[in-house]
């Protein structure tokens, strides 16, 4: 049985106890898993760019050097990375305790966010003033950008909530995991819809992003093997109706994905680098040799960042194509400046 074929027979259930066993950072990874890489995101003014999962860096966006950021390496594993939209921060989710903080690279210090359990995702807001975090065990809680807590919504018989994402430019927020939930700004529940009714059984989402216009919203799934539902992305409109479903009828799930700037390209981490036009054609593939985990466009959305479940950084081109190789296997050599 190949890899990605093994990966894609968890049920949901199996899946979320499998967050709790080993799938989330923090806990003691399966085999195979030693070295994933969960997350990438640049710097608001694009001159550095973060790597989170086994372990963490900085990395220099001109020279792809490895940054000395000590405390952001002991903040290991991490589930999400997100940096701020206008400042020099980095927002950092994990499932062990200290890892959910706000890391200040230029003092190499963070503030920790006391969350009651790990988180999976982490979004700021528009303005940067407020940050959304997703739980393992189903809560959504909303801070201001100094650490301190505002809001904590616990969906009634929630599971695990593993991607948020905040409006564009409104007080909105979707949380996903075994549902889509749409909140105000406050974490109220708005609209809860099960994203594929029509499955055999619950399929676990994965990741959601708001289209730049804010009129839409993507989210990727798992899809699930042992029923014969493969995994699938779909847009969904801003009031939460569904727009559009695209099943991955070869390959793995949609872990990650990413908008460009201008929103015409939607880049998505799986068993390759996928690009999608926001009509949800399929515009390019990048064949990866190994599980594509994290995803980002760079903010002028001429290249993508994509890291891997062995430990792999790569640069590609809008078109899919490999560019450069920044890390290729495992923790990079200590070469930090």
């Amino acid at each position: 049985m190949s890899f990605i074929m093994s990966m894609r027979r968890f049920t949901l259930l199996g899946w979320l106890c499998a967050m709790f066993a080993f799938g989330l950072p923090g806990h003691a990874q399966a085999a195979g898993y030693e070295n994933i890489l969960w997350s990438v995101d640049w710097s608001a003014d694009g001159k550095c760019f973060a790597v989170g999962g086994a372990w963490d860096a900085l990395f220099d966006a001109k020279s792809n050097a490895r940054l000395k950021a000590p405390g952001l390496e002991t903040a290991r594993p991490l589930s999400k990375l997100v940096w701020h939209p206008q400042k020099n921060l980095l927002a950092l989710s994990g499932g062990r305790e200290g890892s959910t903080m706000i890391y200040d690279p230029a003092t190499d210090r963070g503030i920790p966010l006391k969350t009651a359990e790990g988180t999976r995702g982490i979004a700021w807001n528009s303005t940067g003033e407020l940050l959304a975090t997703s739980g393992n065990r189903g809560e959504l809680q909303i801070w201001k950008a100094d650490g301190t807590l505002l809001h904590t919504t616990r969906p009634e018989k929630a599971k695990g909530m593993t991607g948020v994402a905040w409006h564009p430019k409104e007080d909105k927020i979707v949380t996903v995991g075994e549902f889509i939930r749409i909140h105000d700004g406050q974490g109220n529940i708005t609209k809860q819809v099960r994203h594929r009714p029509a499955t055999k059984a619950p399929v676990l989402l994965l990741c959601v992003e708001w289209h730049p216009s804010g009129e839409f919203f993507v989210v990727g799934d798992y899809g699930d093997t042992n029923t014969g539902d493969l995994p699938a992305l779909q847009f969904w409109s801003a009031d939460g109706r569904l727009l559009k479903t695209m099943e991955i009828k070869e390959g793995g799930p949609i872990r990650n994905v990413s908008w460009n700037r201008d929103g015409n390209l939607l880049a998505c981490a799986s068993h390759a680098l996928l690009i999608w036009s926001k009509e949800g054609e399929l515009r390019h593939t990048g064949k990866s040799p190994d599980l594509l985990w994290g995803v980002r466009w760079d903010r002028a959305g001429e290249r993508i960042l994509t890291s891997s479940h062995l430990g792999r950084v790569t640069l590609w081109t809008a078109k899919g194509e490999v560019a450069e190789r920044v890390v290729e296997v495992s923790e990079p050599k200590a070469e930090a400046k």
